[in-house]
């Protein structure tokens, strides 16, 4: 029987489930039950793709999956939807392989899921202009307003005016807080 520590795999942020060669669950961590409208591991055991919430929608194609890692394949980060018991359709990054027992023949396998979130940042700088990227990208590197207008070929006065709005789109008081927040949102210098 596959019985992981389930105390620690409760720990991670990552959905995990095991199933056994007949695709059956044999258990998840809160995560995946929770995703699944379950509380209890004892509640997932026995249980296939069809008798959760995702089962209308993406049994089938889980399942065809699950018997090519039977017969070998890994799966690494590959994004596919699931319905949650929510009613929610989230996009997830899936990671699945096979369980082997000590003759090396398959027993299971195993997965994990992670919600993929949107990239909020690349929004937040999108935003921006070419022009306002630019500046943002120098006043990183410690370039002076002057220094960013002869770089540009632009006057100081519009660089200042474009810093202005920089600031203003990124709600941001000043310089050190533009910086702090464009790393944070991922900007490169």
């Amino acid at each position: 029987m596959i019985n992981p520590n389930l105390d620690i795999l409760n720990q991670l942020p990552a959905s995990i489930f095991w199933k056994n060669n007949n695709l059956e669950f044999l258990g998840g961590n809160q995560s995946f039950l929770r995703a699944a409208g379950l509380s209890h591991v004892t509640d997932i055991v026995g249980k296939t793709d069809f008798d959760l919430p995702w089962s209308c929608t993406h049994a089938d194609l889980y399942r065809k999956d699950d018997r090519e890692i039977l017969r070998g394949k890994i799966i690494y980060n590959q994004l596919e939807t699931q319905l949650q018991a929510t009613g929610q359709l989230v996009t997830v990054i899936v990671n699945k392989k096979p369980l082997y027992d000590q003759n090396n023949i398959p027993i299971g396998l195993i997965g994990s899921y992670m919600e993929k979130k949107p990239e909020p940042h690349r929004a937040t700088l999108n935003i921006l202009s070419k022009q306002q990227k630019y500046c943002l990208l120098y006043t990183i590197q410690g370039k002076s307003a002057k220094q960013i207008a002869n770089q540009l070929g632009l006057s100081t006065r519009t660089i200042e005016f474009y810093l202005g709005l920089i600031k203003q789109k990124l709600a941001c008081r000043n310089k050190a807080e533009l910086i702090s927040t464009a790393l944070r949102l991922g900007f490169k210098a």
